[in-house]
């Protein structure tokens, strides 16, 4: 099939009233059978899928926590296409059929058993987070500007060294750090449980 492609003014004329089918017949089309190539982009926008009338695409259970979706043992309602296109591949999720919700319901006690067990995990590496400021080394140009950047590598790095394991992704570098001071960095450690690293970026001495 041909590709088709959609100009700024495209989404007005499938609404006029006489092209309304035709606007249903492509908006099905997409939801069974697009492929998505990023993820990121569009998994906030099309995870929850309405059709033209207003209904949902289709229900599934999440077997992992799923940040843009819920947890473990979730039931929620996403775009049929994402479910089968990405969802369902990736072992994010199965779908909400009679015999896997009553596997599922049989599951809910140990999942629930295990949320709770690395909650308080994470809750105590915040403690120990908070008891810490690292300090980063980096070379600098004039008025302060470094070099390069913080990366969420270096901050892992200096928490390992203090005796913290953290997985580097879970460090949440909103602004790119290219200057000298404190910052205070978030980590996700998970859903519910944020830390705040107070991170001190000082000058590297050059060497004579």
């Amino acid at each position: 099939m041909a590709p088709v492609l959609f100009f700024p003014n495209t989404f007005a004329f499938l609404s006029e009233p006489n092209n309304k089918t035709l606007f249903q017949y492509l908006y099905q089309f997409l939801q069974e059978h697009i492929v998505y190539a990023n993820e990121s982009s569009l998994r906030t926008t099309l995870r929850v899928g309405r059709g033209p009338n207003g209904r949902m695409g289709m229900k599934i259970i999440l077997m992992q926590d799923f940040e843009s979706l819920g947890f473990e043992g979730d039931i929620v309602d996403v775009a049929r296409g994402y479910a089968r296109n990405y969802l369902f591949p990736k072992g994010v999720a199965i779908e909400a059929n009679n015999s896997n919700v009553k596997a599922m319901d049989m599951r809910k006690g140990k999942i629930m058993a295990n949320r709770t067990k690395d909650k308080e995990a994470a809750e105590r590496v915040r403690e120990k987070i908070s008891q810490v400021t690292i300090t980063v080394r980096q070379k600098v140009g004039e008025e302060g500007r470094l070099y390069g950047s913080v990366t969420s590598r270096d901050i892992a790095q200096e928490l390992e060294s203090e005796g913290i394991v953290v997985d580097r992704r879970k460090i949440v570098i909103d602004e790119t750090i290219r200057a000298l001071g404190e910052f205070e960095v978030p980590i996700k450690l998970h859903p519910e449980v944020i830390a705040k690293i107070k991170v001190v970026v000082e000058g590297e001495e050059e060497e004579a």
